[in-house]
């Protein structure tokens, strides 16, 4: 009988340290889901408090395979430019038209069906001072219906340098 209640205390300490334990874990939990909701919030309003701007005007050109796409970013650029008040132009261009008038860029920015050429137009842009950035397929198309996001990417690309 002595046994028999020994081995159901020792049940009970265990269920209950168990119980316990499950209990701080969920308080773990649920306070570093708080903490990651209060730290994106954070960085989101951090985000809309930093106005978008230039000290400078910036001409961008945008290059894709035959002009199509990169006419939708340059679009996107210009649209997004005049919403934010900023001094930035787009022109559209087909890969291979870009020789002749690199010199009148600040910045080059590759479609992902020219990215392969990123080396060769940076080669040739480094000569007058131009960047060259080169896009992935969703964050092109993503920035082509974006003008807001598209003129912050181009933003972006200019104070990195």
């Amino acid at each position: 009988m002595k046994k028999k209640k020994l081995w159901i205390l020792l049940i009970v300490v265990l269920f209950v340290c168990s119980l316990t334990s499950v209990l701080f874990n969920y308080k773990n939990i649920k306070r570093n889901i708080e903490i990651a909701k209060e730290e994106q919030v954070e960085k989101e309003e951090a985000k809309e408090v930093q106005p978008l701007s230039l000290n400078k005007n910036i001409n961008v050109l945008v290059l894709c395979v035959g002009a199509g796409t990169s006419a939708m970013f340059a679009n996107a650029v210009k649209e997004g430019a005049e919403i934010e008040n900023l001094p930035i132009d787009a022109t559209a261009s087909a890969y291979g038209s870009h020789y002749d008038i690199l010199k009148d860029y600040d910045i080059v920015v590759l479609s992902p069906q020219v990215q392969s050429h990123l080396e060769e137009v940076q080669q040739d842009a480094s000569k007058y001072g131009t960047k060259v950035v080169a896009t992935k397929g969703a964050q092109y198309i993503k920035l082509t219906r974006d003008p807001k996001g598209a003129v912050e990417f181009i933003c972006e690309q200019v104070k990195e340098g």
